[in-house]
Order: C-alpha cells, then sequence, then structure tokens
C-alpha cells in the first residue's frame, strides 16, 4: 500500500469510524428539548440535506465507515451478540450491493487503500479481514484480546494496524499484510476503552470511558500514558484532524474538547446535543459529532469550534464517517438505516413568471453522478407558503412544480431532509398583458368597373381593437386580383373583362387581420386590350456607385402586376433572369436600377414568361 493511501484510509475511514452499545453506558442522559436543536438556515451557498437513507435490516448498526480513494465504497456492520454483517453501500446508487457475515457484535471499522476491510467482533474477540472487492473473508479472523472495541490503521510506512479492547484492557498492534508480529500493550485496568484514533506521528490515541481519561500509545516504544484526564470527561469518540489536532466528545458533558496532540491542553470546547458520540473530520476539515440523544449531527468549526449548523439524521445517530468525495455517513443505532448527509448548493430556475406557470429547484453540489432521494426535498415555500404540485424531475437533482397566486415579489426557500432551509431569493410575478383584439371588419365596399380593373372603394372598421389600422387588402370574386394600401381606396387591376366581380375588403392591425367584410356589388370590367411592355434605360448613380436606371410602361396589365429583369453583358450569349421583382403602380408604370459599369443588354418579362418588353442596350461608361 501506497504511504498516502494509507494516510487517508486512517483519516476518512478507519480513524473516524465510531458506535457505542447504548447498554454499555449506564444511566441515560437528562433529556434535552427539541427546541434547544434549531434547523439552520442557508441565505445563498451551500447546505447540509440527508440525500439518503439507506435500509441496512434488522438488528443493530455498530459502525460505519469508507474507502480512502474516489469511488470507494462505504462500509456498515450492523450485529448483536448472535450474528454481525458487513454491507457494502455503492458510492453513486447509495444502495447496499452485497454483504457478506463476521462475528458476533462487529463493533468497529477501518478500511485500507487496497479496500481491505478490518473488522473488529467484540462477542468473538477477533479481527475479520475482508476483501472489500468480492466481499468475502480474506483469511480467517485472527484473534486479538478480549472485548475489542475499535479498530485503526496507520499513517506511516509500517502497514500496522491497531485495536482496543475493553475486556482486558489493551491495545495490539499486527502487520497489516501478514497479520502477524502481534504485540499486546496494557492500558489502564479501571475503564471501557472505545475510541481509537491515530495521529500523524503514528502515535494513537484511546478514549477511556469509564476512567475519564484520553490514553497515548507510544507505538514505537510499546508504552502508554495518560494524555488527559478530567473528572466527568467520559470520552467516547475521537477523531484526528490533518493538522494534528485531536477532538474528543464528551458524553457526560455534552461537549466536544479540542486538543493538540504535542500538547494535552484543551485549547478549547463547545457545547453540542445530548449524548456526542462519534466524531468525524468533514468535508472543508469541519468537525462532524453524531448525538445519539436527539439524532443530531452536530458541524463544528475547525477554528472556533462554534455549531456552524445541525441536521437530524436517524434513530440513534452514533457512528460517523465520511467518503474522499465529501459525503457524510451515520449509522442510526435504533432504526437499522444509514443516513447519507451531503453538502448541496440549492437554486431556484426561473425567477420570474406567471401564477400557475412552471419553475425548478436545483440541487448542485453533489458528488459526480450521485441522485439525492426523492424525499430530500422536503417543502417548497413561495411568501412563507408550503406549495404542493412539486416532484422529481427523473434521473436529476431537480424538482419541479407549480408557480402558486401570488403578486409582486416574495421569498422562495426550500426545506431539506435533515431539517436544514435554504433560502433561494425572490420570486417576482409578470402581470399578464391585456387582451388582443383585432379590428372589425371595414364597411360600405364599392366597386367601379374599368379597364381589366376596378376601382374599390370603402369606410374604416367601426372599431380598430387594440391597435390603429395600418393596412388594407381587396381580394376579389372570383379570386385571382387583389391590392393591399394604406387609404380607403384602392385599384384592382388583373381583371378578365367581361367578367362579373365582387370585392372583398380586411384591415391589418397590430392584433392580425381583422374579418373580410360584406361583398360589395357585382360590375364588370371593360373588354381586354392587348397588353405590352416598353421600357427604355440610361445610365445614372445608384446607391453611390455607376449603375443603370431602367423605366418603363405596361398595359393592359394593372396595378400589381409583376415582372422580371432579363440581362446579358457583352460577352454572354444568352439572357439570364436577375433576382430582383419590379411591381407595377396602378398607372402601368415601373422603374428598376442596377449597379454596373458594363454594357448591358436589357429585357423584362412576366415570371411566367408569357410576355416580354423591347430590348434595350446601355452602353459602359
Amino acid at each position: 500500500m501506497a504511504p498516502h493511501a494509507r494516510l487517508i484510509a486512517v483519516s476518512l475511514a478507519g480513524l473516524l469510524a465510531l458506535s457505542l452499545a447504548p447498554t454499555t453506558f449506564g444511566q441515560a442522559a437528562p433529556p434535552v428539548s427539541l427546541a434547544s436543536v434549531s434547523a439552520a438556515s442557508s441565505s445563498a451557498g451551500s447546505t447540509l440535506a440527508v440525500i439518503a437513507t439507506v435500509d441496512i435490516g434488522p438488528r443493530d448498526i455498530l459502525a460505519v465507515g469508507a474507502g480512502p480513494n474516489p469511488g470507494d465504497p462505504i462500509y456498515v456492520t450492523r450485529g448483536n451478540n448472535f450474528v454481525g454483517f458487513l454491507y457494502r453501500i455503492n458510492p453513486v446508487t447509495l444502495t447496499v450491493d452485497d454483504s457478506v457475515a463476521v462475528g458476533r457484535y462487529p463493533f468497529g471499522l477501518a478500511v485500507s487503500g487496497d479496500d481491505t476491510v478490518y473488522v473488529v467482533n467484540a462477542d468473538d474477540n477477533n479481527l475479520s479481514v475482508i476483501n472489500g472487492a468480492t466481499m468475502s473473508s480474506a483469511g480467517p479472523p485472527v484473534p486479538v484480546p478480549d472485548d475489542p472495541k475499535a479498530v485503526a490503521l496507520s499513517r506511516v510506512v509500517d502497514d500496522t494496524v491497531f485495536v482496543s479492547s475493553s475486556g482486558v484492557r489493551r491495545i495490539t498492534t499486527l502487520d497489516s499484510q501478514s497479520l502477524s508480529n502481534k504485540v499486546e500493550t496494557s492500558l489502564a485496568n479501571s475503564a471501557s476503552h472505545y475510541g481509537l484514533a491515530v495521529a500523524s506521528d503514528d502515535s494513537v490515541y484511546i478514549t477511556s470511558y469509564g476512567g475519564n481519561s484520553v490514553y497515548r500509545f507510544d507505538p514505537g516504544t510499546a508504552t502508554v500514558s495518560t494524555f488527559t484526564t478530567s473528572t466527568g470527561l467520559t470520552p467516547i469518540g475521537i477523531a484526528i484532524s490533518d493538522d494534528d489536532t485531536v477532538y474528543v466528545a464528551s458524553e457526560g458533558q455534552s461537549k466536544v474538547h479540542s486538543y493538540a496532540a504535542a500538547d494535552s491542553t484543551v485549547t478549547s470546547s463547545i457545547s453540542v446535543s445530548s449524548q456526542p458520540q462519534g466524531v468525524a473530520i468533514g468535508p472543508d476539515g469541519r468537525v462532524l459529532v453524531a448525538s445519539r440523544s436527539l439524532d443530531v449531527v452536530s458541524v463544528l468549526d475547525p477554528v472556533t469550534l462554534a455549531v456552524d449548523d445541525t441536521i437530524l439524521a436517524g434513530d440513534g445517530a452514533s457512528s460517523i464517517a465520511r467518503t474522499s468525495s465529501g459525503l457524510m455517513v451515520v449509522g442510526n443505532r435504533f432504526d437499522t438505516t444509514v443516513s447519507i448527509i451531503s453538502s448541496v448548493s440549492p437554486s431556484l430556475g426561473s425567477a420570474t413568471g406567471r401564477s400557475g406557470s412552471t419553475t425548478t429547484i436545483a440541487l448542485s453540489g453533489l458528488p459526480a453522478g450521485v441522485l439525492a432521494d426523492d424525499s430530500t426535498v422536503d417543502a417548497i415555500f413561495f411568501g412563507g407558503v408550503a406549495v404542493s404540485g412539486w416532484t422529481r424531475v427523473a434521473g436529476t437533482n431537480s424538482w419541479s412544480g407549480p408557480v402558486p397566486d401570488g403578486t409582486g415579489s416574495v421569498p422562495v426557500s426550500v426545506a431539506l431532509q435533515g431539517g436544514n432551509t435554504a433560502d433561494l431569493g425572490t420570486f417576482t410575478y409578470t402581470v399578464d398583458p391585456p387582451p388582443v383584439i383585432p379590428a372589425g371588419p371595414p364597411t360600405s365596399v364599392t366597386g367601379v368597373a374599368g379597364d381589366a380593373s376596378a376601382s374599390v372603394r370603402w369606410a374604416a372598421p367601426a372599431s380598430t381593437g387594440s391597435f390603429p389600422v395600418t393596412n388594407y387588402q381587396v381580394m376579389s370574386s372570383p379570386a385571382g386580383a387583389s391590392c393591399l394600401t394604406t387609404v380607403l381606396t384602392c385599384e384592382v387591376t388583373g381583371l378578365t373583362n367581361g367578367t362579373d366581380y365582387s370585392f372583398s375588403v380586411r384591415a391589418l392591425t397590430g392584433a392580425g387581420w381583422s374579418s373580410w367584410s360584406q361583398p360589395s356589388a357585382v360590375v364588370a370590367p371593360k373588354r381586354p386590350v392587348d397588353p405590352s411592355i416598353m421600357i427604355t434605360g440610361s445610365r445614372g448613380e445608384v446607391r453611390g456607385r455607376p449603375g443603370i436606371i431602367v423605366s418603363g410602361t405596361s398595359t393592359g396589365m394593372g396595378m400589381g402586376a409583376v415582372l422580371a429583369p432579363w440581362m446579358r453583358f457583352d460577352d454572354q450569349t444568352t439572357f439570364s433572369e436577375g433576382k430582383a421583382r419590379i411591381l407595377v403602380d396602378e398607372s402601368g408604370d415601373f422603374t428598376w436600377q442596377r449597379r454596373t459599369q458594363k454594357t448591358i443588354h436589357v429585357q423584362l418579362r412576366t415570371p411566367d414568361g408569357s410576355m416580354t418588353s423591347n430590348t434595350i442596350t446601355i452602353s459602359r461608361r
């Protein structure tokens, strides 16, 4: 095992895993009002939430731990004086994926860098060694002194396993590779030894519950000394940070004390919830304390030791550890579950919208691939009132739901599993725009026949609705001729002489087109005349550059007729069609221009090619 793997294995798993039997400590601690455990509220950034509750099964949860490497599993022991099991929890799906039998009362565990799990079995007086990858025994159990309570691993290169035993008050060292070279060193005979942690120099610190002391074991000299002692201390859980600060949970005082490993003088202490037991070093160096009496995990600032946060776990929160990805794992002794806790950063999706619209709340900050449980979000509040109808967005860490009725801007918050609430800022209600009303139809439509055309007049709509009229369109019946104008008259051209026509008109506003008017009386245009197109052209300035200007007139085509330019340069043998489309006005006239300095031959044609103008040649300048 590489040295760095050994160090992490201890600081994240073996040293930090701790669990306690409820009958071991005599009388229960005095009751504490739940009012003293207030839910934390975060206005920004991250907060803690229980993202999964893993049901392990019957019998007591005794210890929790995790591998030191990213992606390593979570391990849990449970059992009693008849049976014992080790369970493996997948670190991404947060579900139990395998288990293996160990000894009776598997009271503590530690995990090495190669995924070997060491479990001390208090009622069998031995050490189980489990291959975590295969969840199978790596060899026969190793006998250790009576009533082993905790196990930890070396933080330096000698790969030593440390086991503390309460029955005969000893600490045992073993070579982790051969599980041999066993050395037993006596501890004080007046106490039960539960907590076990290792400093960076491999000195071992053992809590003595009944003796109100913490002992220091030097594995180099195999000697034991008293690190600290105090009346009523009743030390249980212990953990050591990377900077060798020793944190000790005092069950009798409901406090956590901190010491420098080199100096047993108390540097600070802080009151926590009743019956603190398990201690671990959490993400970002904060100190995590599991208090069994109120099922609370307290999070302490490592500098001030002030309580930064509290979160409710399960019934009998006793043991605690953290994974390399930053998840906190709490063993709940009495309801046989494991609470998985993570720091999450809730955010509000859309911060504006109408009542009844949909918005989302997302929980970021979880380890890669980890999905929070559906119950992670307890409730969503708009303006302090819980909103129903919110559901999990499948496959994501987001929840989606309706915006309740409201006006103005209201605060939004989310209540998370575990008791914490995060403020998500404000939601601003938008106001629906007034309804859009189209114009009514034009009235009093009349038509006067012309030569293949008709002059149509009408009156404006009685109501223009929400917007003013910008355009009118006239349509003939039979269909085929129309005109578009901004005034109350229009010349409809392109009609067939001798055919009866009526005309309808509609008005355009910002709300769209109105309905069509009632049709006019029938009129018949005059007999047809032969249509023609005649053009002339000259050179001139087109948009600031040399070009050509073509103008012309037509007969028998009517306003709105479309012409296309056809051109040929001197080096070309055929005419090609230009992209422009030229509209004939109501008098039959039109103009067209194009940038060019070359000699060009031009003619205009109807789109269907049925009519062609004369051809003109405009020489280069």
